[in-house]
């Protein structure tokens, strides 16, 4: 498994990884997640801005 060395965000709720072996994916959050429950804060697009790499 790779690491991520790198998360920026994209228009929306697309974000970039770049990977400690330099590959770059776009991952659109919104198709692959629920925004209910307990995520339901991420639907709004300045909370899901506030992401962090850790």
């Amino acid at each position: 498994m790779r690491d991520v060395t790198h998360m920026e965000f994209a228009v929306g709720y697309p974000l970039r990884f770049r990977f400690d072996n330099g590959d770059v994916r776009i991952v659109d959050i919104a198709r692959v997640a629920l925004f209910d429950g307990d995520f339901e804060p991420l639907s709004d697009p300045a909370f899901f801005a506030q992401a962090r790499r850790t």
